[in-house]
């Protein structure tokens, strides 16, 4: 996937084979939080290529093949659904291509999308608003001012606005519901169903915990750690540079983002573990992650 050349990229540039412009040419747009305006862009960091100089990815990468009983049974299950246009060879290397061209679409949107940020950035520069006070307006406010001028100051309109989205945040966060909601009842009682979490590969991992949020500096060290990210993103790719234990998750899917980019790294991860068994990881000192046992478990010292 896309995320595989950034890594092998990254490592030519920390031993001098590619330069820090080539590079931000291509990947600086990345964002970790992708929508998070805070964030600051690959291409804003100063920190990214510090710490630990990575190695370059091995030359020959093993490519995945079907085992004879897999692809028989494959045949059948295409025969059953009637999809036996293709064989079972020729769907795995759809299901390749597709997903290697999905990753490549959201790195091509990200871009555009990165872009728009940034002029919202310089434009709250312009009228003094910070990063955290545009967080808190909503798109149609601002493009409304280039029909509807503002009457009061720039400055002051905007800041009032983000104080009162503020203080929503605040009352809303007041409420706990639950993820699902099926009708009045559920607003005075909540239930939080426990999550199962989506194994990535049968790896095994164990070692000290570090979580990272948007603002992280990349220099951090996260190499032999289990990484905890509440919902990670493309622009959290620079993870793979670092080299990790595994990868821990609050949010996501089986075919999410983070689910791909471990399955493509041979990473050990726990993809959408839910609430209770995030908070219980990202408390502990130390986890195991059993990924062929499915088991995420904290490590206590005796």
């Amino acid at each position: 996937s896309i995320t595989g050349s950034m890594v092998e990229e990254y490592a030519q540039v920390c031993q001098g084979q590619l330069s820090h412009e080539e590079f931000l040419r291509k990947y600086g747009h990345l964002r970790p939080g992708t929508y998070e305006i805070t964030s600051l862009r690959y291409d804003e960091r100063d920190d990214l290529f510090l710490g630990d100089m990575p190695s370059l990815p091995p030359a020959e990468v093993s490519q995945f093949t079907l085992t004879s009983e897999e692809r028989a049974s494959l045949e059948v299950l295409l025969e059953e659904t009637g999809l036996n246009v293709v064989n079972a060879e020729q769907l795995v290397d759809y299901a390749r291509k597709a997903i290697a061209g999905r990753e490549y679409v959201k790195f091509v949107f990200t871009r555009t999308l990165s872009d728009a940020l940034s002029m919202v950035v310089r434009w709250g520069e312009y009228h003094g608003l910070s990063r955290e006070d545009l967080s808190f307006l909503e798109w149609p406010e601002i493009a409304k001012c280039l029909t509807h001028p503002v009457m009061d100051d720039v400055d002051r309109h905007y800041l009032d606005l983000a104080e009162m989205a503020r203080r929503s945040m605040a009352a809303a966060h007041a409420f706990r519901l639950g993820h699902i909601i099926f009708g009045v009842g559920d607003i005075y009682v909540a239930t939080l169903n426990r999550s199962v979490p989506n194994y990535v590969g049968i790896g095994v991992a164990s070692g000290p915990v570090v979580q990272l949020e948007a603002n992280t500096p990349t220099s951090v060290n996260i190499k032999d750690m289990i990484v905890c990210v509440e919902n990670a993103d493309p622009g959290f790719d620079w993870i793979f540079t670092k080299g990790p234990g595994a990868l821990i998750t609050r949010f996501g899917g089986a075919n999410s983002h983070m689910a791909v980019r471990c399955a493509e790294f041979g990473l050990p991860a726990a993809i959408g573990c839910g609430d209770q068994i995030y908070h219980r990881v990202v408390a502990a000192s130390s986890v195991e992650l059993n990924c062929a046992e499915k088991i995420v478990r904290p490590l206590y010292a005796e």
